[in-house]
């Protein structure tokens, strides 16, 4: 599968710019779409999944014009919005069995065999006659991606799929996502969450006020972080001055201060050891010194 994005612009009627004139090419793996609230992850996966349209520019998928042929695309996706939603009277087999309906799966017996496995695959068998809305966070999150995986799509959308859940929670989600790569499909993670694509996605996209600002691996990103990750140990009052100059990333008390990682282009003043950058680092350093020096 491939996903072509050209020029794609999205403003809408109160002049806000969502996405700006945005190529891209996604193909067959785990895809981050990283960047802060606001950015226009959201627009564009709404674009991706024929609910907006988009002022200009244009999506193929696999060569097929997403706006000319909606509901051929629509057969091949599989979407788990930001505020996913069931009905709370249904069961979690009942909901699936529902939702696998709608995707147009006729055959009764097709039907109850693809939810059986779907509920062993993420985890919620055991759970099969709870009611959707008794289910804990990570759960209701769980079924929104079997929901989304029913028909056997070739594209699965996900938006901010680990916010609110709690890191153990947000670790099972992320492996579940993983394991799915092992088929040949396309699964784009939208989130703002920098963790989720750091264990996750081989390549990402970084959005910032609409703009692409950066496509590659997240090892890419990471290398223009190096030489600008540095840790220190403080006093109480160089803390309250370092706050001041640099983007501290972490803080850790000690026994006469403070052992502090900050991001910057560099440190003169304060005795500074550089460190390893990782993804996190990579990304406030890029958003706050590498974005700035662009504009």
């Amino acid at each position: 599968m491939k996903i072509s994005i050209d020029h794609l612009t999205q403003i809408y009627r109160n002049g806000n710019k969502a996405i700006n004139d945005v190529s891209l090419e996604i193909e067959d793996g785990m895809f981050g779409l990283l960047g802060p609230n606001g950015a226009g992850k959201s627009t564009l996966m709404k674009i991706l999944v024929t609910l907006l349209k988009p002022t200009r520019g244009k999506v193929l998928i696999n060569g097929e014009d997403l706006q000319k042929n909606r509901r051929k695309v629509r057969a091949v996706l599989g979407y788990l919005p930001q505020d996913f939603r069931f009905f709370a009277k249904l069961r979690t087999w009942e909901f699936l069995e529902y939702s696998a309906r709608l995707a147009g799966m006729r055959n009764k017996a097709v039907r109850n065999d693809e939810v059986e496995r779907l509920l062993e695959e993420v985890g919620l068998f055991d759970v099969r006659d709870r009611k959707a809305n008794k289910l804990s966070g990570g759960m209701k999150r769980r079924l929104g991606i079997a929901q989304a995986l029913i028909g056997d799509p070739k594209i699965v959308i996900v938006d901010e799929p680990t916010t609110g859940l709690d890191p153990d929670e947000r670790i099972r989600f992320r492996n579940l996502l993983s394991k799915m790569t092992e088929k040949e499909m396309i699964i784009i993670l939208s989130t703002h969450i920098v963790g989720d694509i750091s264990s996750s996605c081989n390549n990402m996209a970084l959005l910032d006020q609409g703009k692409l600002v950066f496509n590659g691996s997240p090892d890419a990103l990471v290398e223009q972080a190096r030489g600008h990750v540095f840790k220190m140990n403080l006093s109480n009052l160089e803390f309250e001055s370092v706050k001041e100059k640099f983007n501290v990333i972490s803080t850790i008390p000690s026994v006469d201060g403070w052992d502090v990682q900050v991001v910057a282009d560099e440190i003169k003043d304060y005795p500074a050891i550089e460190v390893e950058p990782n993804l996190e680092h990579a990304y406030v350093y890029f958003v706050e010194y590498v974005l700035n020096k662009q504009m």
